[in-house]
């Protein structure tokens, strides 16, 4: 039986790798092997005084080097360990002049031969005519030393990405050989060849390693061959194993130095044991069930955290509550939609959020719980299918799901789909979203045969225009069903659907990039998808369309940077201009990494706000989406203290009083630019006000006619690489009085002076079980249960004191009104205490929130608790009478 690698190589303008990289050759104690009658020579001369290897102290030859030959080899050298070759230990091995290491046997042949052949054992990083009596060395070494190991097992588990198992591999033996600037027959000094081969075991496991120095492959074939060089490896036992990469005994062989299985040009690593590392499945899946997981229930869409009793609602977790979700045990089940930060493109459609399905499948505009598969393609759906069939996971089983913009997970995805075809030079994923089915089964009510429990992943990916899915097979049992997935009446369906554009397993081939190793590192089973018409070009980034923003949630005070990747920034230009609606902001580019950062000014209304990006100053290339939240989501850059040091913390400053200004993460200097920003309501936007110092406080009545119903901000500014970069504190209002109830009898005043009663306003529901099932409403973040939402524990309910839980409408009245309902711990509505909600005259929907935050917040806080009466006079509280369940 022979197992091929499918192993798709890609060149780019640079290839190899730099010397440097090299395992380090030609070093102190380096004897001279005869090769002709294989006597060591401690002196590096050829003379009389050759010895046998066996003569020779360990303490005398750090290193060993072939004399000048033609088609000439080592003699047998034995090492301390057994190396496993696949199914064979072996206790030696020969270095060839002509690019091969060989057990058993030397191997003089100049002329390669096709793979497999059977009885030779050999490792080929180059076997070809080698001539070194003109020009050229070959060296070679055995190693145990701990730092040559330790550099060795480096580069095993970056080609391995670590996973289980391979990251407990230890090396305990290494043997490097170099040819370095190796001529060709007949004694040909034109053009030269440096490459190196590495073996590294464990006693049980073994790698080969293979360098190829940066343009260092020039010729590919002596005078006397008739076919170019072979690159692989050939196990002649009785179950032939062999690999030949592409290029082998072609003419382009030469371009070796540009290719890779590997994110490094120019090297390779193949796993060539035959020893399982811990089972006869590998865990080779990307990372999950890790980190704060959510549940999700698949009956009513809310969200559990592991410690809740009651549910919220998956729009409002932040990512920090929740970093990864799995579904309730059910069968045939959906998580509902999931939103998603990053628009992901499927052929014609992209779409922002996304169906997970117990039944083995990803859906885009739906559920698809159908449990019997049907042949793509499929009418009006986008579906991506690793396993469609027909899953129970009442019992056992799971299925997890999660975003990640991990940097460890994506050049992980980065590397793979590189890897699988040469197209894909560079493309640099930028987002995902993994779903792995764990341990899941068959439904006993239509699979034909029981399986065992089996595992599988399904991972998308974009760079913001370029779209992939990854498949991974886990169970090597799931090969077997996968090859009889082309069946007429199957129970599997493996691919995917878009319209024109669709696979059923393995049936457009042009469309499939394989990479399908039974023995390759990953011992696993892969397939990656392109997703979208765009041609992946050179550096694999985007030159328009849809880019990355990195943080989920932005208050709504803006301040600091925001991330964004996904577009070649440093390629186009230096200059990046950022435009928010109508506010323009100069951007940052670093470096040539290709990630930019743009500046984040105050806003005036909370949802998404589209970001434009040009790189030209006219012409708006890239776009992507910022959620804006109320500033209390997050802890402020900017901290306002008072004289004893206290943080301000009830959004009240008083006129006379000294405060004093820090910064969360930086060290104050005198660098810095402090701004009060006031917020314009007539003309819904912000206006510089006065400048101030670290230290300040506000007169009554100042110039700047601050009054109490101005909301405002303290910005702090420095510039960084050209770029002014503002920090924002937490909105506040400043009053000019410390008597509160006087304050809050002149809101009163103003308050009825600017409208009447408040209208037509949704009723609230009698209990939290009909709030929560209540599709007209949300969970209100500022009133929240701990076990709902922990991480917003700090916030919760300091505006209604003494509830459990609050909702608020999610529709926004004619009027701009909406309402608040809030629940006592049994789950009652509470109308008559200060736990109460109370309609608001501007709902928190409204496009500007900043009004919300002066007609409803700021009254609460200058009337609560000493004048509450008035307060609730003015934002009454419902009583659910004309709710309708």
């Amino acid at each position: 039986m022979i197992y091929q690698l499918s192993l798709l190589m890609f060149a780019i303008s640079v290839n190899g790798i730099p010397m440097e990289d090299f395992f380090p050759f030609n070093g102190t104690k380096v004897c001279l092997i005869d090769a002709i009658n294989g006597l060591i020579h401690t002196n590096n001369t050829l003379d009389a005084n050759g010895r046998s290897i066996d003569d020779i102290a360990s303490s005398e030859c750090n290193e060993y080097r072939l004399s000048p030959n033609d088609d000439a080899s080592s003699q047998n050298i034995n090492i301390p360990t057994t190396f496993p070759f696949f199914e064979r230990r072996f206790m030696n091995v020969f270095i060839n002049t002509n690019g091969v290491i060989s057990f058993a046997d030397p191997v003089p042949i100049f002329t390669p031969e096709p793979f497999p052949i059977k009885d030779r054992f050999m490792i080929a990083p180059f076997w070809a005519d080698v001539d070194i009596r003109g020009t050229g060395e070959v060296y070679f070494y055995e190693t145990i030393d701990r730092n040559l190991l330790q550099s060795a097992k480096r580069i095993i588990l970056r080609a391995t990405h670590q996973a289980a198992g391979f990251s407990r591999f230890n090396p305990k033996w290494m043997l490097v050989a170099t040819w370095d600037k190796v001529g060709y027959f007949s004694s040909h000094t034109d053009m030269t060849n440096t490459f190196q081969a590495i073996l590294v075991t464990n006693g049980q496991n073994s790698f080969a390693i293979f360098n190829y120095l940066d343009d260092g492959i020039n010729w590919n074939k002596g005078d006397a061959s008739t076919v170019p060089a072979q690159v692989g490896f050939n196990f002649g036992g009785e179950m032939l194993q062999t690999l030949t990469l592409p290029g082998s005994r072609m003419e382009n062989i030469t371009d070796i130095d540009g290719s890779s299985n590997l994110k490094n040009r120019g090297q390779f690593v193949f796993r060539i044991d035959a020893v399982a590392f811990c089972d006869d499945s590998i865990d080779t899946l990307y990372p999950y069930n890790e980190g704060k997981l959510c549940t999700i229930n698949t009956t009513t869409g809310l969200v559990y955290t592991n410690s809740s009793r009651k549910g919220g609602r998956l729009e409002l977790l932040d990512g920090v509550n929740c970093t990864e979700y799995k579904l309730s045990p059910n069968d045939d089940g959906s998580s509902g939609a999931i939103p998603i930060s990053v628009p992901f493109t499927m052929f014609q459609h992209t779409h922002s959020k996304i169906f997970v399905n117990t039944n083995g499948l990803i859906s885009f505009r739906k559920p698809f719980p159908q449990p019997i598969p049907v042949s793509f393609p499929i009418d009006s759906e986008e579906i991506i299918a690793p396993y469609w069939t027909d899953i129970d996971i009442t019992n056992t089983g799971s299925v997890f799901f999660k975003e990640s913009l991990d940097i460890q997970i994506l050049d992980r995805i980065t590397d793979d789909v590189n890897v699988a075809n040469p197209r894909l030079t560079a493309f640099k994923a930028h987002w995902a979203f993994i779903v792995t089915w764990e341990n899941v089964v068959r439904s006993n009510k239509t699979a034909s045969s029981q399986l065992q429990p089996f595992t599988f992943q399904a991972v998308l990916t974009t760079n913001g225009r370029h779209s992939f899915a990854l498949f991974l097979y886990q169970s090597k049992q799931m090969l077997v069903e996968l090859e009889s997935a082309t069946d007429t009446c199957k129970e599997v369906q493996v691919g995917f659907s878009a319209g024109a554009h669709y696979v059923n397993y393995l049936s457009e081939e042009e469309l499939l990039l394989k990479s399908f190793n039974n023995r390759s590192l990953h011992q696993q089973i892969k397939f990656i998808f392109q997703l979208d018409n765009n041609a992946v070009h050179q550096f694999g980034c985007n030159t328009k369309g849809a880019v990355i923003v990195h943080q989920k949630f932005v208050p709504i005070t803006g301040g600091g940077l925001l991330t964004i990747t996904g577009a070649c920034f440093a390629l186009l230009n230096k200059t990046l201009t950022c435009k928010y609606e109508h506010t323009l902001i100069t951007g940052i580019i670093i470096g040539d990494s290709n990630t930019a950062l743009c500046p984040l000014p105050l806003f005036n209304r909370l949802g998404k706000h589209v970001l434009w990006l040009s790189v030209d100053n006219e012409t708006y290339h890239f776009h992507t989406e910022v959620n804006i939240v109320p500033e209390i989501y997050q802890v402020p850059d900017v901290i306002v203290t008072d004289m004893s040091g206290s943080v301000l913390s009830n959004h009240l400053l008083i006129a006379n009083r000294t405060y004093n200004i820090t910064l969360r993460n930086e060290i104050w200097n005198d660098h810095y630019e402090v701004y009060l920003m006031m917020y314009n309501s007539h003309f819904n936007k912000w206006k510089y006000g006065k400048r101030l110092t670290q230290s300040f406080k506000f007169q009554p009545f100042d110039k700047d006619k601050v009054s109490p119903t101005i909301v405002s901000v303290i910005r702090v500014a420095k510039i960084v690489n050209g770029s002014k970069v503002e920090y924002s504190s937490s909105l506040f209002t400043i009053i000019t009085r410390d008597d509160m109830k006087k304050v809050c009898q002149n809101w009163k005043k103003r308050d009825v002076q600017k409208a009447g009663t408040l209208l037509s306003v949704i009723p609230c529901p009698c209990t939290l079980a009909d709030a929560d099932s209540n599709v007209l409403f949300e969970d209100d973040i500022k009133c929240t249960s701990q076990e709902t939402h922990p991480y917003w524990s700090n916030l919760n309910c300091k505006t209604n004191t003494g509830a459990y839980k609050c909702v608020i409408s999610k529709s926004i009245m004619y009027n701009g009104a909406g309402q608040q309902c809030c629940y006592d711990s049994n789950g009652v509505l509470i109308t008559n205490s200060t736990g109460r909600g109370t309609i608001r005259k501007t709902s928190v929907h409204a496009d500007n929130y900043i009004s919300h935050f002066e007609d409803d917040y700021f009254p609460y806080l200058i009337c609560c608790p000493d004048s509450c009466d008035v307060y609730y006079k003015r934002r009454q509280t419902d009583n659910c009478f004309d709710y309708i369940s």
